[in-house]
């Protein structure tokens, strides 16, 4: 089946009007006729108060975390996303690396220095580095970080 719905891959980017204000976040309608929504905690990479929300009826750009069981498609509109998704050659792929690496652990060192070697490797940190700091992301990130060789640290502008 070829349904609009099926076209849509994890970790893509599309374009949306925004159809609603929800107490929960925003409704989309993207291209074709496929509905998508934005949780509030996804709307920008800080919290924001709903009045600060794109207008109904404005297109905005964002990416595609999956399906819900409802139907829809969920989305983030975070600056961080957007830009980890368009640096990234193919997404998708390169996000299940950064998965299997947090499975692993940074101290299994065989993953831990084929993902530091990787051209993903530097939009992925940057991304997870700005991820809240009480995330698992942002904490892995800080941990291999740690033992990063200096090609990859000189990227980050980190204390001495």
């Amino acid at each position: 089946m070829n349904s609009p719905e099926n076209q849509l891959r994890r970790y893509s980017t599309v374009s949306g009007v925004v159809a609603d204000h929800k107490k929960y976040g925003l409704l989309l309608h993207l291209e074709n006729g496929v509905e998508g929504f934005v949780d509030s905690s996804d709307v920008a990479d800080r919290p924001v108060d709903s009045g600060d929300w794109p207008s109904v009826g404005i297109t905005v750009m964002a990416v595609v975390l999956g399906p819900t069981q409802m139907g829809r498609w969920r989305l983030s509109m975070r600056d961080r996303d957007i830009r980890v998704v368009t640096a990234l050659e193919d997404p998708q792929a390169e996000f299940g690396y950064w998965d299997a690496l947090k499975v692993a652990g940074p101290g299994n060192s065989a993953a831990r220095d084929a993902f530091l070697s990787s051209p993903s490797a530097v939009p992925l940190l940057r991304w997870a580095l700005a991820c809240p700091w009480h995330s698992s992301d942002r904490k892995l990130a800080e941990e291999l970080l740690a033992t990063a060789p200096g090609t990859v640290k000189e990227q980050f502008d980190l204390p001495d």
